[in-house]
């Protein structure tokens, strides 16, 4: 009677060793690329989510130079201006937005809030504001 060798063919005790390593290094490093997409994702977010108080405020800037250059805008429409109308936008009613102009404004300079107003003449204000990095746009048109 033959007797067979059943570990003839297989790996020897020495390359069971080095496999593991390779798939524990690999799955390690699966590990790893995942971790790191998800720490840039979370990153990501936590930067976006610092600057909304900061679009807040550049927002409130826009409103202003939105309202600012709108009142402008109504009092050359006045039949008879009032003194703060012509205070506002010069004797000849003509100054800032009041003429189809641009109107800025720094609001805050210790802060570097400002914005930029600019009126088209006909329906349209377009106004910006600024405060550190965010810029936000409003546009009215009546």
């Amino acid at each position: 009677m033959k007797i067979k060798n059943l570990n003839q063919g297989a790996c020897p005790e020495h390359s069971r060793g080095a496999v593991s390593i390779i798939v524990s290094v690999m799955l390690l490093s699966i590990l790893l690329v995942v971790g790191m997409g998800v720490s840039a994702l979370m990153l990501g977010q936590a930067r976006m989510s610092s600057q909304i108080g900061d679009s807040v405020v550049a927002i409130y800037a826009a409103d202003a130079g939105a309202e600012r250059c709108l009142y402008q805008v109504f009092c050359i429409q006045d039949i008879t201006p009032t003194d703060e109308c012509i205070a506002e936008v010069g004797v000849g009613l003509d100054q800032g937005c009041a003429g189809g102009g641009i109107i800025s404004e720094i609001i805050n300079p210790s802060l570097g809030i400002s914005y930029n107003a600019e009126y088209d003449g006909l329906n349209t204000i377009l106004s910006e504001g600024q405060y550190r990095s965010a810029t936000r746009a409003l546009e009215l048109s009546f």
